[in-house]
Parts: C-alpha cells; structure tokens; sequence
C-alpha cells in the first residue's frame, strides 16, 4: 500500500477512535453526574451547559488555528491532553475524590481540546486525497465515527455492568493513546496558507443576509439551531435521568440505550443513501423526530423504551444526512465554509444552553414529563417553519432575490 494511501486511513482510523473514546466517556461522565447529583436536576443542566460552552468560545477560534498551523500538531496536542484528562479521571474515581466542580471543569477542558482537534483533522483529509476522491472518503470518515459512536455507549455498558467506573475512565484514556499515536505516524506536509483570516463579526453579519436571501437555506439552518436548543440535553440527561429515576433501573441500561439508539443512527444513514426520495427538506425530519422522542418517553415498559431508543437514532440520522445534503445543495461553492461554520456556531450555542432548559423544566416535571414536553415544542418548531411555507406558497409571496449583494 502505498504511504498517501496509509495516511488516509490512518486519519479515518485515529477518528474513529477519537469518536469512540468522546462517546464512551459522554456516557460514563452522565453517569457519574447523575449519581452525585440525584435530585437536584438544575444543577445537572447546569454541568451539561458548562461542557458544551467551549464551543461558544472556542467554535471559531479552532477553525483560524487550523488554518494558521500546523494541522497534525494541533492534533497531537488536543489527543495528548484528553489522554492526560482521562488518565485524570480514573485517578479521581479510582481513590473517591471525584467531585461536581472537578468534573465540570474536566469536562470544559476535553470539549475545548475537541474544539480544536475537529477542525484540523477535518481540513487535513483534504491535503490527503485527490480531489476526485474526497467524496469517497468523506463516506468513510462517516462510517468510522458512526462505528466509534457506537462503540463507545456499548463498551461503557459492558465495563460498567461488569466493572467499576474508573475502569471505564482508564479505557477511555487508552483511545487517546492510540490516537494519538496513529496521527503521530501520518506524513503530513501542509500546504502554504496566506493566514489571512476574516473578522468573525463580518462573516456573521454577511452569513445572515446570505441565509435571509435563500428560503430553503434560511430554514434547514434556523429549524434546525432552534430545534437542537430545545431538545439537545435530552439524550445526554433526561433519558439517563428517565431510566433511572422514574423506570427505576440500574445505570447500565442507559448505556445499552444510548448505544441503540447510535445503532439506529448508523441503520438510518445507511437507509437514507438507499432509498430514493425527493423529500431532502431538513424541517419535516426534524418533525418526525420531535414526535419520536416523546413517543420514546409515552411507556415504562422496557421494550417499548428499547425499541423507540432504535427508531430515534434512525428518524436523527435522517435529519442529520438531509441537513448536511440541503447545505451542500443550496450553498455557492465559495460560501460553503462559511455557511458550515456559521450553522456550526449556532447548533454548538444551542447544545450549550440546552442543558440549561433542560435543567429548569426539570425542577417543574419529572423526567418523563420533560421529555414528552420538549419533543413536542421541537415538533411544533419543525411544524411552524413548514406552516409558513405552505402559507407562503399559497399566498404566491416571493423571497428575496439570491444575489451577489448578500456577500462583501
């Protein structure tokens, strides 16, 4: 094989394992924090709203790095200090030492190490593969995540159900390690870059009348930011808290949950390439998944829970694929990035205060409740986007005219 050929899969492979070492310690991290904080669910919020603000501070400061330097070692560096993170975390469960404010802050630092490593490594695919052959592995690099997200739900279940936190913890490190030493062994000579970065508020400003002159574009990224504010959290504390809480079952099957519901993710992309359909629009999905998630929370029963678990995982990855192919379809070639970005910010803003919303509902109603409540208001956004749709159509109103005059 020949060493470019290596290169490429080395990066899929060290993602894959960056993924699978992110999810399994997501899950053992809800855990933990659900134990600690068993009854004070605005304090839960709060801890998951303090693990995805990197990303509001961070989002596009990782983008300019990428592009300043050097994309290996920004790796590098991001995979050394998540392994020096979990090494840190089974230490504190091994011997009892672990507290709300030392996960927190743990869990602040490994978001911000992501905040840069994704997008080096998502550039440096690019400078690897001919330009014929980036949708190819761009497929690839999306099997060896969707495999690392769901691996790492179901090595957590095993570990936890036969073993102890820690040894969860200490696993997770050992992802990094490989990483690591994966991305170490890649030839990686990065092109030339001019360094000529764009002010962050003039890119927002110009994205905005960018997206207000595109119908279909103004609604699969403002749908889809205002739905992932009302529902993020949900996977990451209403369901663990669900479970075990109002069902009354043991930690481990929120795990093994979790982990069906990235199988039906995996299922559900594969299907969506399969089946031939015309309806791409990102609103309609994200209806269909409002409603199955408080389906998901309507039984006790744990076959119901397990199979809706399978069923949600396929109806996101639905959402997620139509999202992704209606940017790609109504974007300019030369506006991609920016459009990419800009949606990432606002989706990574809303995972950040979800867990916030989350936790203040949950003072009101319980769990189960919670769930129920949020999947209906992300339905109800998905159904008023389509609602103003259809009125617009009827009315025959027009949109406003896509032209150059919405970029400087």
């Amino acid at each position: 094989m020949k060493q470019r050929d290596v290169n490429k899969y080395l990066l899929i492979a060290a993602h894959g394992l960056a993924k699978m070492g992110n999810s399994l310690q997501d899950v053992v991290f809800i855990l933990l924090i659900v134990g600690l904080l068993k009854g004070n669910e605005f304090q839960m919020g709060l801890v998951i709203t303090i693990q995805f603000i990197p990303y509001l501070f961070f989002g596009y400061l990782g983008g300019v790095v990428a592009d300043r330097y050097n994309r290996k070692t920004n790796m590098l560096i991001a995979d050394a200090i998540r392994f020096s993170l979990a090494l840190a975390l089974t230490y504190l469960v091994f011997f009892n030492l672990e507290s709300v404010a030392l996960l927190a802050c743990i869990a602040f630092l490994s978001t911000t190490c992501r905040c840069f490593y994704q997008p080096a490594q998502q550039a440096m695919l690019p400078e690897l593969v001919k330009k014929a052959d980036l949708t190819k592995y761009n497929s690839r690099f999306q099997v060896s995540e969707n495999l690392g997200v769901i691996a790492g739900p179901l090595i957590a279940g095993v570990i936890v159900t036969v073993g102890e936190y820690w040894q969860a913890f200490l696993f997770d490190s050992m992802t990094y390690l490989v990483s690591l030493m994966l991305v170490f062994l890649i030839n990686y000579y990065p092109l030339s870059k001019n360094g000529r970065i764009s002010d962050s508020n003039e890119i927002r400003f110009n994205i905005f009348r960018y997206l207000n002159g595109r119908r279909k574009l103004f609604d699969t990224v403002y749908c889809s930011a205002a739905s992932i504010l009302a529902i993020s959290a949900i996977i990451r504390l209403v369901i663990p808290l669900y479970i075990t809480v109002d069902m009354n079952r043991p930690p481990e099957l929120v795990a093994w949950t979790l982990g069906l519901i990235a199988a039906g993710t995996l299922f559900g992309a594969y299907l969506f390439g399969k089946v031939e359909t015309t309806l791409n629009t990102p609103t309609v999905y994200w209806l269909v998944y409002g409603l199955c998630i408080s389906m998901l929370f309507v039984s006790n029963n744990l076959f119901w829970l397990l199979g809706w678990a399978f069923v949600l995982g396929v109806s996101g990855a639905f959402v997620d694929v139509a999202l992704i192919c209606s940017i790609q379809k109504n974007t300019e070639e030369k506006y991609m990035g920016k459009v990419f970005s800009y949606f990432s910010t606002l989706a990574n803003t809303g995972e950040a205060l979800s867990g916030f919303i989350v936790g203040v509902v949950l003072m009101v109603v319980s769990a189960k409740y919670s769930g129920v409540l949020l999947g209906f208001i992300c339905a109800c956004i998905a159904f008023g986007f389509i609602i103003v749709r259809l009125l617009e159509r009827k009315r025959h109103s027009t949109w406003p005219v896509e032209s150059e005059k919405y970029m400087s």
